[in-house]
Parts: C-alpha cells; structure tokens; sequence
C-alpha cells in the first residue's frame, strides 16, 4: 500500500522480496491492470518500483483501486519502502495467513499541515469495514463515531487526519472467516517529538491484529542515542503496564508515551 506521504505522487514505492530458495512471483496492482514478474536468487533480494501513478493512495475517507498483490511460488519476505528526497520509512509486510479482522491503529502526533493517516487493505470481495477514528477526519467523518464502508478485493480506503488517530479501530463485520483485512498506519511526514525540527520523515507501518500482540518486550537503544521513543497501546480496559517497574493504567486503545534513557 502506497499510502499519503508530503511529497505526494513524487514520493516514491519499493518492494524487496527476497527468500532461501531460487524462485519467482508476480507483483501486481490488478485493478488497474498492471503487473510485473519477478525471478529471485536464493539468498538474495529483488527490488520492485511500482510507479507512483499506479500505486499512489493520495486521497481521504474514499475508496482507492490500488492495492498491492505480491503472489510467489515458494516463501518469501517481503519490505516495503515509501521514500522522497532525505524522507522515507519501510515496513515488513504480512503474508495474507496472518491477517486479521481487527485492527488499531498506531500513528503519531502531527507537524503542521501533514496528516495522521490509517490505510485498509481488503483481501476479498464484498468486505464489510466498520472504522471508528479517534479524531476528526479530513473527509468529515467525526471523532469516535462508528462508519461503515465496503470494499472488494485489492481495493483500499484512506483516513487522514491533521490530529493524531493512534487508537482508531477497525473491523470487518463479515461472518466469513476468510474476509480478512491488512491495515497500514503513520504519518505524510511528522518530526516525531522534536519541536521545531526543521527535519522529518514519512511514517509507514504495517499493523498487526491484536492477537499477535504480547505482554512482554524488551528494547535495545542505538548506541549513540541518548534514548528512544515508546508508545504503548492497550487492548482491554483495566491494563496496567509496568515500564522499568513503574505502573501505567490504559484502557482499551489508550496509549501511553514515553522516553526511556540510556542508563
């Protein structure tokens, strides 16, 4: 998913795919009728440009015919990168298996005139989305009141916000087990905490569902930072979290930030 990013349609969208095994695949952007064959080494990686005309989500609270689909013929990993100039971010990306039908969102407060943004991904036809965004939305939809939108396969629906829409949930409403949902989540570009950076970049993250979520995490700081940023969000009402032994109280989707300094 190429979502919303500063640099528009200038930005640019890598894939790196790669795998133990020689083998090869298809990328694709089936609703607009484009595709790309891929062959790659055992060991190695290839790299995939889709063009921005293609793959570029630019709009708010509307539907776009430009999901993404990787198909190969043996397991791979695979990255994505969206990138412009000095600015860029990359996720890893879920194999289809793993997706859920239950997302919340993780994005960031935002520099000004940039957009917290979520993206929802479906993986089959008549997809049921209900998205409950914890701010006001650019197209109109209003702070923690529940929409409802349909989308078919590999089409997608943007939501951006000039507030921070970390906690906004989403869910599909279909019976059918199969109907699950990929959600990305970040920012066109926001400096991250760093007030009056002249500096930023693009936030890009691939969401997931929250019962691949755990209870216990350990960081590792880069070396030459004084320290590094964290935010925690909860999953139920009730849940204490303990950072270095001091206890933080979250209901379900409140979140809690934090700098932890290099000892």
């Amino acid at each position: 998913s190429h979502m919303g990013h500063i640099d528009g349609t200038s930005s640019n969208f890598k894939l790196y795919i790669s795998s133990t095994v020689n083998t090869s695949g298809t990328v694709s952007v089936p609703l607009q009728g484009w595709s790309t064959p891929f062959t790659i080494t055992a060991n190695t990686f290839t790299i995939i440009q889709v063009p921005s005309a293609i793959g570029y989500v630019g709009c708010s609270d509307c539907i776009e015919q430009r999901g993404i689909h990787i198909v190969a013929n043996d397991s791979v990993a695979a990255y994505s990168h969206i990138y412009a100039s000095a600015r860029s971010d990359a996720t890893l990306l879920l194999p289809t298996p793993v997706l859920g039908k239950e997302y919340y969102a993780m994005t960031f407060t935002q520099a000004s005139s940039n957009y917290s943004e979520f993206i929802v991904v479906a993986t089959d036809d008549s997809s049921k989305v209900e998205i409950t965004p914890t701010a006001n939305t650019l197209g109109g939809h209003t702070a923690n009141v529940p929409f409802v939108v349909t989308l078919q396969r590999g089409e997608e629906y943007q939501v951006q916000s000039s507030m921070d829409l970390t906690g906004s949930k989403i869910l599909a409403l279909n019976t059918d087990s199969c109907k699950k949902l990929a959600v990305f989540a970040g920012s066109t570009w926001t400096s991250l905490g760093c007030s009056g950076a002249s500096s930023g970049d693009n936030l890009y993250e691939e969401m997931y569902p929250p019962n691949t979520w755990g209870k216990n995490f350990v960081t590792s700081p880069f070396k030459t930072r004084v320290g590094d940023m964290f935010r925690v969000m909860a999953r139920f009402n009730g849940t204490t979290v303990n950072i270095n032994g001091t206890p933080i109280s979250l209901n379900q989707n409140q979140f809690y930030d934090t700098l932890l300094i290099v000892p």
